[in-house]
């Protein structure tokens, strides 16, 4: 039996000191077997021996990429997300085994590399190790790289994203204004090279702990490098611990709106954080800056510098703490048990009014934004503001049908909105002819339900029954409102509306006779309505001349 398979049977049984006894002998006949070593790397790695190991584990990457391993994965052979690389097809299996040697002998060098604390190489290694494995879901290389990056001090996971930011900002070859990812900053606000790395540092140590870390891993998981919303997200935590917070606002709502989303809205709960923080940050320095202008003036007691009655721009600014407490509380909704998060909004709580605060605890922030959205209403001028079509008419003929009908069901009222315009001024005049289609509706609705109701068809009055609802107003008994004689007198205190009149026409009368029914209008010749702007009805006398008199 070779020594190369004394050694697997060792390996096998748990026997780590004869199976890396039997490697080290015959690794001195192969020596540039990529087998061999990557046993012989695993047999070293399970005895701690890391210097052993990662002498042979770097000799079989080396060996396996002069090889051509490194060659791109072939691209026909399409796998759902997760899936291992033992589910592929046999051939395809067979196909690239050169590339999963290398993944292993790169794996085992960077576990080697990280228990010797070097993280760096470690990184590195593991993150060549995902993109040499043939399946971009395998969850040990992935676990791998978060592990070698948990590893990482501040200092050097900032040096990563300091790369990465000057490079998403560098100007364009056609454009110096516009960055190749992100917006340039611009010169008075700019953070210089070191201190971009020194707030970045600092982020890294704080907040930004664990997410700067898991965003560069799920980037190169995928075989990619972070995306706009990634580095504006990153480079808003630098902005904002170097106290610049309208550049921090800006890049916090690129990474809002270039992250993840849920039904239209940013669903990143650390952006909306960073949005909050943004906001925040803006309302103090304005307190700061408005607290150093007022104590450069003469006799200025600092007594005054208080929260917030002497300044119109702070009680504007204000908004800022309600909308920032706003994003907080989504972000809270997003990751629940988030202890940062939920410090952060209490101490927002108690920098807003204490209706809202109130709101915001009893209904989250569906219940906020529905006050902000009705607010926003309510200080929009009228003339501003979009109405729906024929907004006055519906609001009228509403007043007119709840003063003679009192109140009904909505889709009886609907119903009555929706028929013509003059039938429904008609019934109006007459309070009975309305009453009785009011009734006649809600029968229909209580019978067959709204979705009948909504396409039946009332009848329309009939001439015999305007006529009867004419003699009966004769008598001022269906008149709606005040009696013709009384019109006049409150013409000057509220505007009349004119009622076209119902027309009769006899089968025997000719084009030329059509009169007007005077007895249909509020306003009737000869009672002396006129004066009031009513329009003044001539009648046409029955003669030829005048079709065809000369005029």
């Amino acid at each position: 039996m070779l020594l190369k398979d004394q050694g697997d049977a060792a390996l096998r049984d748990g026997r780590f000191n004869d199976a890396l006894a039997l490697y080290a002998a015959a690794a001195q006949g192969q020596p540039c077997e990529p087998r061999l070593l990557l046993n012989y790397a695993l047999a070293a790695l399970k005895l701690c021996s890391w210097e052993v190991a990662l002498r042979a584990a770097t000799t079989a990457a080396e060996v396996l990429d002069g090889q051509g391993c490194d060659a791109a994965w072939p691209p026909d052979w399409q796998y759902d997300k997760g899936t291992s690389f033992a589910h592929a097809p046999p051939q395809r299996r067979r196909a690239a085994q050169p590339r999963v040697l290398l993944a292993k002998a790169l794996h085992r060098r960077g576990v080697a590399l990280l228990a010797l604390g070097r993280a760096e190489e470690a990184l590195a290694a593991h993150r060549a190790s995902a993109l040499a494995w043939p399946c971009r879901g395998d969850q040990a290389a992935a676990a791998a790289l978060c592990a070698a990056a948990a590893a990482l001090t501040p200092e050097h996971l900032a040096e990563l994203w300091a790369v990465r930011i000057e490079a998403a900002q560098a100007p364009l070859l056609m454009s110096s204004r516009d960055g190749r990812l992100l917006r340039l900053v611009p010169m008075e606000t700019r953070l210089a090279p070191d201190a971009l790395r020194g707030a970045l540092t600092l982020a890294a140590s704080g907040r930004l702990a664990a997410e700067a870390r898991n965003l560069l891993c799920g980037a190169w998981r995928r075989g990619m490098e972070p995306g706009r919303a990634e580095v504006a997200l990153v480079r808003a935590y630098a902005y904002l611990l170097a106290s610049r917070p309208a550049q921090a606002l800006k890049d916090a709502r690129v990474a809002m709106g270039y992250g993840p989303k849920s039904g239209g809205r940013c669903c990143w709960a650390r952006a909306l954080a960073a949005h909050s923080a943004a906001l925040e940050g803006l309302h103090d320095n304005l307190i700061a800056l408005l607290a150093m202008q007022r104590a450069a003036e003469p006799e200025f007691d600092f007594a005054q510098i208080v929260y917030p009655s002497w300044s119109p721009t702070l009680h504007k600014s204000a908004k800022d703490n309600l909308m920032a407490a706003l994003a907080m509380q989504r972000a809270i909704e997003l990751e629940p048990g988030c202890a940062e998060f939920a410090e952060d909004l209490e101490r927002l709580h108690r920098r807003i009014p204490y209706e809202q605060a109130e709101l915001l605890q009893a209904s989250g922030s569906a219940g906020l934004e529905a006050w902000l959205a009705a607010e926003a209403d309510r200080r929009v001028p009228d003339y501003k503001k979009v109405w729906p079509k024929y907004y006055y008419y519906y609001e009228w003929m509403r007043e007119r049908i709840a003063a003679a009908c009192g109140e009904l069901p909505a889709p009886v009222l609907d119903k009555l909105l929706a028929q013509d315009a003059t039938e429904l001024d008609t019934r109006l005049t007459y309070p009975k002819a309305i009453r009785a289609q009011a009734e006649q509706l809600s029968e229909v609705l209580q019978r067959d339900g709204p979705d009948y109701l909504a396409t039946w068809r009332p009848p329309m009055l009939t001439w015999a029954e305007l006529q009867q609802l004419k003699a009966e107003a004769a008598s001022g008994s269906a008149l709606e409102g005040p009696q013709p004689g009384e019109q006049v007198k409150i013409a000057a205190a509220r505007p009349q509306a004119i009622i076209s009149a119902a027309v009769h026409v006899e089968d025997n009368d000719s084009p030329a006779t059509f009169k007007p029914d005077s007895s249909a209008l509020p306003f009737t010749p000869g009672n002396g309505a006129e004066q009031d702007g009513a329009p003044k009805f001539t009648e046409v006398e029955d003669d030829d001349e005048w079709l065809e008199g000369v005029v």
